[in-house]
């Protein structure tokens, strides 16, 4: 049987010349085998032994189709164990189009592309939600808020695109939604691809007026603290359950509002050092464009709340606009629990791993 990724076109990229060559790096001969041990079968269960050294990447450019037919013909999923503490990762990017393959520390990376982000989003969701109250109904429309909704039917050279935002406001007259403003909230989300997402939506979805980004940096960057310990040392350490390691965080009053949070001496999360905004538009030629600087809602705290106006992205005459603002008090409240909600997800990854590892996920930690 012939290499079963030997049709993928050869695309340029910054790492490899084409995907080919990167398949070539990333799957030795010999190194991808099947259920039975074929190497020109790809199974339903694959081991790979890529040459990434940890903590490293490596990406190159394809189409959503050419995706699809890697995806079916390795497939791949979001991470796969290559040894017992590391794994590979794979995630595509629609725009721009790049799959990336990375190799880390198993324990060090997390489940959620975006840990926690949501904080901010459902704060927001809810100010738009009480400002809706306020538009007179002589207008005939109502505003729409949406949480983590997909939307499809990109155009241009985004088309076949698809993109889940954080949030998405909008309204809907005479039975037609119109999608207006989009919030897009990064945790682990590199910043260039959350422009990558500020691009695809003002560039992409003609309906689209305006684009916040907002990008959580946390200090130091979250490193797993058992990472030196092998699976008999931390079963000895007879560390609690998650339930109760969440009891313990919420009974703490050491632990600051913003982090780190720390249990038994052991930091879960880094500080959240910086909570930076972006406003994004289209310029002239219809290209997405950052107005105005960024800035960071830790800094500019005691000056006033978040907030919005109704009548940068509705028809809403100026005399009738509205004011959606959420206070700083608010934001704290609700990222002081998701720092401790994430603490107690990566303690619980962590441990239960390990136990999975000895064989004893029904006895964790020792009980």
């Amino acid at each position: 049987m012939s290499n079963p990724v030997s049709t993928l076109k050869a695309r340029p990229s910054n790492d490899y010349q084409s995907a080919q060559e990167f398949l070539n790096a990333c799957f030795p001969p010999g190194t991808v085998k099947g259920d039975q041990g074929d190497p020109a079968r790809v199974g339903s269960r694959i081991m790979l032994q890529p040459p990434l050294q940890e903590g490293t990447s490596r990406s190159f450019k394809i189409t959503p189709s050419e995706y699809g037919q890697l995806r079916d013909m390795l497939k791949l999923d979001e991470q796969r164990p290559i040894k017992r503490d590391h794994f590979v990762r794979s995630r595509y990017y629609q725009w721009p189009p790049t799959f990336i393959r990375c190799c880390a520390r198993h324990d060090d990376c997390q489940m959620h592309a975006h840990p926690r982000s949501n904080a901010i989003a459902n704060d927001l969701g809810r100010a738009f939600n009480q400002a809706e109250m306020a538009v007179p109904a002589s207008y005939g429309w109502a505003l729409q808020t949406r949480l983590n909704q997909k939307y499809y039917r990109f155009q241009g050279m985004y088309a076949g695109s698809s993109k889940t935002p954080d949030l998405a406001v909008g309204f809907k007259q005479n039975g037609v939604s119109k999608l207006k403003l989009v919030v897009e909230v990064g945790f682990s989300e590199e910043y260039d691809q959350l422009v990558n997402d500020a691009r695809l939506w003002l560039e992409g979805q003609p309906s689209v007026l305006m684009v916040v980004l907002i990008k959580l940096i946390e200090q130091p960057r979250y490193r797993n603290p058992l990472r030196e310990f092998d699976d008999d040392e931390i079963k000895a350490l007879n560390l609690p359950s998650p339930d109760e390691m969440r009891e313990d965080l919420e009974a703490d009053p050491t632990t600051p509002a913003l982090g780190p949070v720390c249990h038994r001496g052991y930091a879960w999360t880094g500080a959240l050092s910086s909570v930076w905004v972006e406003h994004w538009r289209r310029d002239g030629k219809g290209k997405a464009c950052k107005t105005g600087g960024a800035w960071d809602i830790l800094e500019t705290k005691d000056t006033g709340p978040l907030t919005f106006r109704l009548s940068d992205f509705t028809p809403l005459q100026a005399k009738d606009d509205v004011v959606v603002s959420v206070a700083w008090s608010t934001l704290a409240e609700s990222l002081s629990t998701e720092l401790r909600e994430l603490a107690a997800d990566r303690f619980d990854d962590v441990t239960t791993k390990s136990a999975r590892r000895r064989g004893s996920l029904g006895s964790m930690h020792g009980t």
